[in-house]
């Protein structure tokens, strides 16, 4: 446990109500830790690391699987246009220092600590804010949360929600955003590669197109692939705030880097004609092969999470049009126990330039 002396130093100013990620955290609910019903947040110093650590008990058989509507208020929140632009205006202005090699397994440097702790009471003041904006008691969000987390079976979305209050999650996804940023300057090469070479090839960086998004189609898709609810719930609105997807294709492979809000950056290197395992929008594992053809890249995913082997196929297109400007991803989900398929695109915008096609 950290020092008396370190408990003081890192107290957040307790003059604003919130829910506190830095220092020295008030258990969840006093009550649900004699019960063991839920977990308790605690800090610890290692290798001079603040972290914040959900413990969570045994849950229990049958427990009720409704979220609590103080739950479903904080995931609106906290997948807002709004809370997204911050957050990620935060995370990128404070990112860089965190660009080079991260090996958690030994002592982090002083300096990222205080980056780290800095976030925390950035976010307990938005939390606070949140708190104070829907008239809600932080200690009963805390307890709330604590009671969904150890009663609900999509309780892994909860530490994806809020897994940057814990230091090496905090800075993984700080360093695969340094990293990406970088990586973009590598998929320009690899464009102009593909210029000079010809042939279908999808190398560059895209944006998200707003104005072609459609919500009811990413939750009928997000439905059949058996996503759980909370993801879908974060998912349908946080992909049309993928900021970026970089994208460095070669005649042997292809490697998407994209960043989903609240889950971090996704990276899957795919070799032509070979079945690897990738991960899926909320990060679990899945296999697929990918071919290039002519004017197209097309893959096929199977061994989805949560649905019998052989049930849920999902194929995927990778479209240029307008020029090569305008990249469409489409993904057609089939499933052996129902009749009718779905399919869904989804449009994004050669970035960096105007013209056809091209959001300026």
């Amino acid at each position: 446990m950290p020092s008396e002396e370190r408990k003081e130093e890192s107290k957040v100013d307790e003059k604003k109500p919130g829910i506190s990620m830095a220092g020295e955290l008030r258990p969840v609910s006093s009550s649900l830790n004699e019960k063991k019903a839920g977990p308790t947040i605690t800090t610890n110093s290692i290798n001079n690391k603040n972290t914040l650590t959900l413990s969570h008990p045994t849950r229990h058989v049958g427990a009720p699987t409704m979220i609590d509507r103080t739950i479903v208020t904080l995931i609106d929140w906290g997948t807002s246009a709004e809370f997204e632009s911050e957050l990620s205006g935060w995370i990128k202005d404070h990112c860089e220092d965190f660009s080079g090699s991260l090996d958690l397994a030994e002592e982090q440097p002083l300096s990222l600590g205080t980056i780290f702790n800095d976030y925390c009471e950035w976010l307990d003041g938005k939390l606070g804010d949140f708190c104070d904006d829907e008239n809600l008691d932080p200690d009963d969000v805390s307890k709330k949360m604590a009671e969904c987390l150890s009663a609900n079976k999509e309780e892994e979305f909860f530490p994806a929600f809020m897994a940057i209050t814990e230091y090496d999650e905090f800075a993984r996804q700080m360093h695969d955003i340094a990293v990406a940023r970088m990586r973009m300057g590598k998929a320009d090469d690899a464009v102009e590669i593909a210029a000079e070479e010809g042939g279908f090839n999808i190398s560059g960086t895209w944006e998200a197109d707003p104005d072609a998004y459609d919500p009811e189609g990413a939750e009928e898709a997000l439905k059949m692939g058996a996503c759980p609810w909370v993801f879908r719930k974060v998912l349908k609105r946080a992909s049309k705030f993928v900021k970026d997807i970089t994208i460095k294709q070669t005649d042997v492979d292809v490697e998407f880097a994209f960043t989903i809000h609240l889950f971090g950056t996704t990276v899957n290197r795919i070799e032509f004609g070979h079945p690897v395992t990738i991960k899926n929008l909320w990060k679990k594992d899945i296999q697929t092969t990918y071919t290039l053809e002519s004017d197209r890249l097309c893959g096929v995913q199977t061994g989805h999470p949560g649905v019998p082997e052989g049930v849920l196929t999902d194929d995927s297109v990778w479209t240029l049009l307008e020029d090569n400007n305008k990249l469409v991803w489409t993904t057609t989900l089939s499933r052996a126990d129902m009749d009718e398929d779905v399919v869904y695109r989804q449009v994004f915008l050669r970035k960096g330039a105007g013209g056809k096609g091209r959001r300026k």
